[in-house]
């Protein structure tokens, strides 16, 4: 039987037994974690809901509900936002990424404060609004209803139609929001204003941080595209270039991957970017092996060359610069950035990372650029450093199990639901597993889609 999961705070039983009762009134099943608690009988629970028991694994059921779920009511609240409860929250991006999601808000928040995919539209179902609310709450259960309608509809179809054949990427497209969204908010930005803001990623070896720029260029940057052409390129790092010439081998490097008409000027090089007349990301990697003080020199030059580069004058410039730093690899269990020592050096990965750190003197997250003739105007912007590359936790591989659950049909989705219980299990759950073994262990299971065993893959 379909059924509406109903996503709230704790605090917010009260409010929401309304919502709660229309539901049930309009004939649906309602998975609540406690609804005892909103003073309903043994006999009203065991008829109408679907419930957290005693001994369970609260995480594990939660996440299944939400994956069978037909529906999902989103109560936003002033104790939703106040609990920062990472689990909570993602409830609402699991629903809003399969498109179950019903939002409201039953009190008085500032919508600016919702996350940005529910902000187009949460009913208003505050209980003080007695002129509206009848009629409000009403439309809204209309609303679920159709969206039950839809999800029943497609789940029939998926239990029906079975993958020919899965992507076998996919096991690299677990969460890694932290380092994504940065790079497709700052394309968004200039795509709509016209500028340049260079980014920086690292991470461990082991959590691939090269299949993490093949998602960006071939899964995450076409999704958010649109209808708009986003260009990619892959400009090389010069590393064993001396600190003086380094910015002048760069330039040239970016001016030949851009296709640009004379690569030694850099009046050339804004012509050609501003001739795309859409936003243009442009990736390049080192790696931290041997790592000398000059290397932060370097950077230096980096970013000073997109500094100059920004300063185009006539030409409108719309460049997301990408400098991706590759650490050793690093067992799970590191806070901030690994402890370990860096190949061919005696430096320890944490001291070359606050070391980059140590540039900044304004904001947590960002150093300004390097040189005071090079400091940006008004209108450009720092170099974004974004959090490490992470291990994979275990709701990170739950929740990649809900997303990608239509396209690996059912047979396969319980095959990655044991394969996820045995891989967590041999595992600290608080320390989570790298995204390498992550992906190894689901590339095995997708292989038995594709026909492959693991010698042949």
């Amino acid at each position: 039987m379909s059924f509406v999961f109903v996503s709230h705070a704790n605090a917010d039983k009260a409010k929401i037994k309304p919502i709660v009762d229309a539901l049930i009134k309009a004939g649906m099943k309602v998975w609540l974690d406690k609804p005892q608690h909103m003073g309903y009988s043994k006999k009203e629970i065991d008829a109408q809901f679907y419930r957290l028991r005693a001994g369970e694994d609260w995480e594990k059921n939660i996440h299944l509900g939400l994956q069978q779920a037909a529906a999902v009511v989103v109560c936003w609240s002033q104790h939703a936002l106040e609990a920062n409860r990472g689990v909570w929250h993602s409830e609402a991006a699991i629903a809003a990424y399969q498109g179950k999601i019903a939002p409201c808000r039953i009190d008085d928040i500032d919508l600016n404060l919702l996350p940005l995919y529910q902000r187009n539209h949460a009913e208003d179902l505050r209980s003080d609004q007695a002129a509206t609310y009848a009629t409000n709450l009403a439309c809204f259960i209309d609303d679920v209803r159709d969206i039950i309608k839809r999800q029943t509809e497609t789940q029939a179809r998926d239990r029906t139609e079975q993958p020919n054949s899965i992507d076998p990427f996919i096991p690299y497209l677990v969460n890694r929001d932290e380092q994504e969204n940065p790079v497709i908010r700052a394309l968004q930005t200039v795509r709509d204003k016209p500028g340049v803001k260079p980014i920086m990623i690292m991470g461990p070896e082991n959590e691939c941080l090269n299949e993490f720029l093949e998602r960006l260029e071939n899964y995450t940057i076409p999704k958010h595209a649109g209808k708009t052409r986003w260009e990619v390129f892959r400009p090389n790092w010069p590393g064993t270039t001396p600190v003086s010439k380094f910015k002048e081998t760069f330039q040239e490097s970016v001016g030949e991957k851009i296709d640009a008409f004379d690569i030694g000027t850099i009046d050339s090089i804004r012509e050609k970017l501003a001739s795309f007349k859409a936003p243009v990301a442009l990736f390049t990697c080192f790696g931290m092996t041997g790592w000398c003080p000059q290397n932060v020199n370097r950077i230096r030059a980096w970013s000073s060359f997109w500094v100059e580069l920004a300063k185009s004058g006539t030409h409108e410039l719309r460049a997301v610069p990408v400098l991706c730093i590759q650490m050793p690899a690093a067992d799970p269990g590191w806070q901030d950035c690994p402890d370990i020592v860096i190949p061919e050096t005696r430096l320890k990965c944490r001291d070359v990372f606050r070391e980059i750190k140590r540039l900044s003197v304004q904001k947590p997250g960002f150093f300004p650029w390097l040189s005071a003739r090079n400091a940006p105007s008004a209108t450009q912007e720092p170099v974004r450093i974004t959090p490490i590359l992470h291990p994979i936790l275990p709701n990170h591989g739950w929740d990649w199990l809900i997303e990608h659950k239509p396209k690996l049909g059912a047979p396969l989705s319980k095959r990655a639901d044991a394969a996820l219980k045995e891989m967590f299990a041999a595992n600290e759950r608080k320390m989570g597993v790298s995204m390498k073994l992550f992906a190894a262990e689901m590339a095995g299971v997708l292989t038995q889609a594709n026909g492959l065993t693991a010698a042949q893959s």
